[in-house]
């Protein structure tokens, strides 16, 4: 017997929640997946029932690019299982709130959860008290390719880690938390993390810092930023025993160099590049977002990222930019 359908809400609008620009996310192109609304709309378990926003204008446009209904507010006439919370970080406690009384099976919420640590503790031991699942999209965890090669580095396959760098910019809490999420993924727990100077290059309220970091499995993990007034830039390196493990391209391209006998000279190793994964597998990370939470629903796995997972990201840049302990 097949399980049954499950019914998703998207809360916001905007361009992770359901508005991408089409050439990039539309209902045509099943191969990239770049919104909330377009992994509920593909995947053959969700029904999608309905959008909100703030700007009913936009949410309409939203319903319309992909066949559901349109609310104005959290007072959803059906019944529903799942709910995204796209919303701007800073709403997110206040939307979060409203949803428990709903009693969703799960929450699913944009990174990096909520606005600060106080925040995130308070929301998170709410949604605990209440049995319900909270499921935080740091997409890298959901990208198949990216997410095996982080495993493998975590779990030692690579040997020693000597060194992990980040370069980044648009701001430590838009940007940056990815990259603590990874290291905090991988890297195991950090007491020691600390800021240097900083940039402002998207937001006033959100810097991009120069940090230093020292994790249990590394103690010399730094994050540089970079002014993404120029460009964009995410990038991130890990330098182990075995061998070199960069990813580009915000991720997309992934290239593992491993030591070879140098031939001109002979007398040491250097570094081949022997693999390479052109592509990643972030088009469709946030589609395989939805399919851990069907599975999880299901009771056939875990959740990948947790609000404890966010919880820790957001207690490193508290650390860091705060002091807080």
């Amino acid at each position: 017997m097949p399980f049954p359908k499950y019914k998703a809400i998207v809360i916001g609008c905007g361009s992770i929640g359901a508005l991408k620009d089409s050439q990039y996310d539309s209902p045509s192109n099943p191969a990239q997946i770049l919104t909330h609304a377009h992994a509920y709309y593909a995947h053959p378990d969700i029904e999608l029932i309905g959008v909100v926003d703030s700007d009913f204008e936009k949410a309409k446009q939203a319903g319309k690019k992909w066949d559901c209904s349109v609310y104005d507010g959290i007072n959803f006439a059906e019944e529903f299982d799942i709910v995204s919370v796209c919303v701007p970080t800073e709403n997110h406690a206040e939307i979060l709130k409203e949803i428990i009384k709903l009693k969703p099976k799960l929450v699913i919420a944009e990174k990096p959860f909520c606005a600060n640590l106080q925040e995130a503790e308070e929301i998170a031991g709410l949604y605990k008290q209440t049995n319900i699942p909270i499921l935080i999209n740091y997409t890298r965890r959901f990208d198949l390719i990216g997410s095996r090669i982080l495993n493998e580095i975590k779990n030692g396959e690579y040997g020693e880690i000597y060194h992990a760098r980040c370069l980044y910019g648009r701001g430590l809490k838009r940007d940056g938390c990815h990259a603590i999420d990874i290291f905090n993924w991988t890297l195991g727990t950090t007491d020691n993390a600390m800021t240097l100077n900083d940039i402002i290059d998207y937001l006033p309220t959100d810097p991009s810092y120069n940090m230093l970091l020292s994790y249990k499995k590394c103690e010399n993990v730094v994050m540089a930023a970079i002014d993404s007034r120029n460009y964009g830039l995410f990038e991130i390196e890990f330098a182990t025993e075995k061998g070199i493990i960069s990813f580009t391209k915000w991720g997309q391209h992934i290239h593992i160099s491993t030591p070879e006998p140098e031939k001109t000279y002979g007398q040491y190793q250097s570094l081949i590049r022997n693999k390479e994964f052109i592509g990643s597998g972030l088009n469709m990370a946030l589609y395989n977002m939805v399919q851990n939470a069907v599975d999880f629903l299901n009771g056939k796995a875990e959740l990948k990222c947790t609000d404890k997972d966010a919880i820790e990201v957001h207690r490193v840049i508290g650390m860091a930019v705060y002091g807080e302990d």
